[in-house]
């Protein structure tokens, strides 16, 4: 009870007076996010299985729809308590800086960070743990468009906005350290993943410096979607890349480094400081926790 309470009505009903800081907000949003998902997912999936047959392209089509369902819900519900705060907005000097930047990053993450998933479900096999592999079968164009759709575009548009725009942001009070690391942590678990944990937490920490030094999601918007876009493309006309070339891996890593620090001289906007790191860990923590139950579960049930 405490806990609806707190992090469900409380919330979502505060009019009079200031009730959490805006970085203890970053968490609660987590936490709403997660809770959210459960529920689209819980009840998308009893509906996918009695109308349709597993791995096929309509439920392939259906199942990915749930979690953009609960991304737009998430936007929705930040919007409606921040009428007067834009979703997307850019300082044009900054926008000119970061656009090549996010460009680099994408052939760092796609070629030289590639092999870490690959790397991390082989050592889950030597244990005898079966990490679950995510296989989408595109059998002509339009449906290889419809997945562009909805694994490239949307969801380039929706996590970017949850994650970066409000998640990252909220927590940009407690130090620009603290706010990529914790928010890239929070978008690798949220993937409920252990498989691609490593991988999703590099890749949102990236992003996260990326929108905290550009001021804008948009750059962060144009890495993700070029990433899925091209995970997709290379599987619809099945070009194979070695993932462990070893050029790949040193080129795609001194290119994330050129990256970082290409960004790492960009000033900062000065952000009101606050203090209370571990209250924006306490309110995550539900989301967490979920996340972590439901990657344990794919893996060892």
């Amino acid at each position: 009870y405490r806990l609806f309470y707190y992090f469900i009505v409380k919330y979502l009903n505060m009019e009079q007076k200031q009730l959490f800081t805006k970085s203890e907000k970053g968490g609660i949003y987590f936490s709403i996010l997660v809770a959210l998902y459960c529920v689209v997912v819980f009840v998308g999936q009893v509906i996918i299985n009695l109308i349709t047959v597993k791995n096929t392209f309509l439920y392939n089509a259906l199942f990915y729809l749930l979690p953009l369902i609960t991304l737009l819900t998430m936007v929705i519900i930040y919007k409606s308590k921040n009428p007067k705060e834009k979703l997307f907005f850019a300082n044009k000097s900054n926008l000119l800086k970061t656009m090549p930047i996010s460009l680099i990053i994408v052939f760092a993450m796609f070629f030289g960070l590639g092999f870490i998933n690959e790397t991390v479900i082989n050592l889950f096999e030597r244990i005898g743990v079966v990490a679950p592999k995510n296989q989408i079968v595109m059998q002509n164009v339009w449906q290889y468009l419809y997945f562009v759709l909805i694994i490239a575009i949307l969801p380039a548009l929706l996590e970017e906005l949850v994650f970066r725009r409000i998640i990252t942001h909220s927590f940009a009070p407690l130090g620009e350290v603290f706010a990529i690391l914790f928010s890239g942590f929070l978008f690798a678990i949220y993937h409920a993943s252990i498989s691609q944990f490593a991988y999703q937490f590099i890749y949102g920490a990236i992003l996260a410096l990326l929108y905290l030094k550009g001021k804008s999601v948009l750059p962060c918007i144009l890495a993700h979607f070029l990433n899925n876009f091209a995970v997709l493309t290379f599987s619809f006309f099945e070009v194979s890349i070695n993932s462990h070339n070893l050029a790949f891996i040193i080129s795609g890593i001194f290119a994330l480094v050129i990256s970082v620090v290409a960004l790492s001289l960009i000033k900062s906007e000065k952000e009101e400081k606050e203090h209370k790191k571990l209250n924006a860990f306490l309110y995550s923590l539900f989301g967490v926790l979920v996340c972590l139950a439901l990657a344990l579960s794919v893996v060892f049930m």
